[in-house]
């Protein structure tokens, strides 16, 4: 945090000229350009560079300057973002850094960055120009839908907003063609433009065709281990209309299944490969189903009990789907807490796994200990407050159950008052 304000003053100080500057920009101006069209998350290999990079490199930045729609800017959120700040040593990593800051920010669909020489020292002006993004008013989809209508537009309002940009046309084009194909359209085909009325209002418009929709071929399902009931819940049979997130609700109500059971690693997936297609024409998809059941876990508690309702909370190994050391560390914590927070001061929890027959044994052995209570409460040392004034801030009481934390926590704060009545008096 300090290195990026270090940045922004070092940027500030060196604005007034660079704006200056701008005006005049040889024409001769080396450009980086960066113009994704897919999705916001660029990656550096989608910068291209139109010049000589290495020319620039290890050049000292003695102007910097970001133009949206060609006005300078100073905003601190865009200045913010350079990482190529005046007196650095231009770095072709941080100037393609800087680019990608601006286009992941969404609010642009163009970015560029232009490099002039500046003086006779061999300084350099780097100027970030920046296309505002401009959105559109609504969506229409034609052709072969596929897809009900309403679905298709979900599908894009939750992946880019319900007004994207237009420059974002290709990727949703992508995504609705992705989640066709999930649902049985293999050969599904999107194409998208921009229309613009003559109010000015754009719709992103996606002609679609979808094409004949398959049909599940060889169905194959290696289980081993898997029980006999998790199995007949399966219900993916050659012929059927082939939908993969049908099979995957399938596979997470198998999961879901096994985990309760008590299997809380248990992993399933399906692999779909196109298999040709049938004597109708209808597309095939073969589908293979991996489920590993995993070790049948035990959860055991020995020594003094845990109540029932607690543990699932205490020992979420059903929930996080794992009986990892770290989970399983973290668990004897909450128990140690727990206990604690009944008074049960030197409480000690520990736990152990075994192999077993069916599987794994894990087991939390607790010993409780007595419980702890409050006796005489006494305050030592100079009295900055009166015993009104103390009672008001340590809430326990003698005969309260002893709990460490909460004793403490009360203890600074009555330190604290303690010193702020000392210093107003």
């Amino acid at each position: 945090m300090r290195h990026r304000r270090d940045r922004q003053q070092r940027w500030h100080a060196a604005v007034v000229g660079t704006i200056v500057a701008l005006a005049l920009a040889s024409p001769a101006a080396a450009q980086l350009a960066a113009q994704p069209g897919a999705e916001p998350a660029a990656q550096p290999a989608d910068v291209r560079e139109s010049f000589n990079a290495a020319d620039w490199a290890g050049h000292t930045v003695l102007e910097v300057a970001v133009t949206i729609a060609g006005e300078a800017t100073v905003d601190p959120r865009w200045v913010s973002l350079v990482e190529t700040p005046p007196g650095s040593q231009l770095s072709l990593v941080d100037l393609r850094t800087t680019l990608l800051h601006f286009f992941n920010t969404g609010m642009f669909q163009a970015v560029d960055a232009t490099i002039a020489p500046v003086g006779n020292a061999g300084g350099i002006r780097v100027t970030y120009r920046l296309t505002p993004a401009h959105t559109v008013s609504g969506l229409a989809f034609r052709g072969d839908l596929g897809l009900d209508a309403g679905e298709l537009r979900r599908i894009v309002v939750d992946r880019f907003g319900a007004q994207p940009a237009p420059g974002r046309a290709e990727a949703a084009a992508e995504v609705l063609t992705a989640q066709l194909t999930a649902h049985g359209f293999v050969q599904a085909r999107v194409t998208t433009a921009i229309e613009t009325d003559a109010r000015g209002r754009s719709t992103m418009r996606f002609d679609i065709a979808a094409g004949r929709r398959a049909r599940v071929g060889r169905v194959s399902i290696d289980a081993e281990g898997l029980p006999a009931r998790v199995r007949s819940e399966l219900d993916v049979k050659t012929g059927e209309i082939y939908d993969r997130p049908d099979i995957e609700r399938q596979l997470d109500a198998a999961r879901t299944r096994l985990r309760r059971d008590g299997h809380y690693e248990a992993s399933a997936l399906v692999r779909p490969t196109p298999a040709g297609t049938s004597p109708a024409g209808d597309p095939l998809v073969d589908v293979a189903i991996t489920i590993v059941p995993g070790p049948l876990v035990t959860l055991r508690f020995e020594g003094d009990p845990i109540p029932e309702a607690r543990r699932a909370e205490l020992v979420p190994v059903a929930r996080e789907a794992s009986v990892d050391e770290d989970l399983l560390e973290d668990s004897l914590r909450r128990i140690e807490q727990f206990l604690y927070q009944q008074g049960h001061w030197k409480a000690e929890v520990g736990y152990r796994r075994d192999a077993t027959p069916g599987g794994l044994a894990v087991t939390f052995t607790v010993a409780a200990g007595e419980v702890f209570r409050i006796g005489r409460i006494d305050v030592e040392g100079i009295r900055a407050l009166t015993a009104t004034e103390i009672a008001t801030v340590l809430l326990a009481s003698p005969g309260d159950l002893f709990v460490e934390s909460t004793v403490d926590s009360q203890t600074a704060a009555r330190s604290s008052i303690s010193d702020s009545m000392r210093m107003s008096r």
